[in-house]
């Protein structure tokens, strides 16, 4: 995909973000077979949540400055 200048470090967090939810989802798809992933994954919900409001801040600052 090309991504024009002025969106590139938006679309660079956005896709950051989107790995580490796709990384906590399957770890908490497979707590029963490893427990301490699973807990790790849950630790780091409230992260991911803050970072995805972040996110979308970001992304709502760029589109209003358009």
């Amino acid at each position: 995909l090309t991504v024009p200048s002025d969106w590139l470090n938006i679309h660079k967090k956005i896709i950051i973000y989107f790995k580490k939810a796709n990384l906590v989802y399957n770890d908490l798809s497979e707590c029963f077979q490893d427990p301490i992933r699973g807990y790790v994954a849950i630790w780091a919900l409230p992260q991911l949540v803050t970072e995805g409001q972040q996110v979308q801040a970001d992304l709502a600052s760029l589109v209003k400055s358009m």
